[in-house]
């Protein structure tokens, strides 16, 4: 079973290319473009990492990483 990633970042080049490189070793990749869009995910769905950009409008990746704590899984 491959395991699944989700990447966070506010430029949609980068995350492409991330996702391109994550497929070909074989993760289940899903992108969002910010840490909002990222949290909402998180709270309905399974990952077993996040990489996350730490810079980000609205909600960074170090405040996402404190909201995820919060919720109950």
């Amino acid at each position: 079973m491959s395991k699944r990633i989700l990447v966070v970042d506010d430029e949609e080049e980068l995350l492409e290319i991330i996702e391109f490189e994550l497929h070909e070793l074989g993760y289940k990749v899903a992108t969002v473009e910010s840490g909002d869009q990222a949290l909402d995910l998180i709270s309905k769905d399974h990952f077993d990492f996040v990489l996350s950009d730490v810079r980000m409008r609205g909600l960074s990746g170090i405040d996402l990483v404190k909201k995820t704590n919060e919720l109950e899984f």
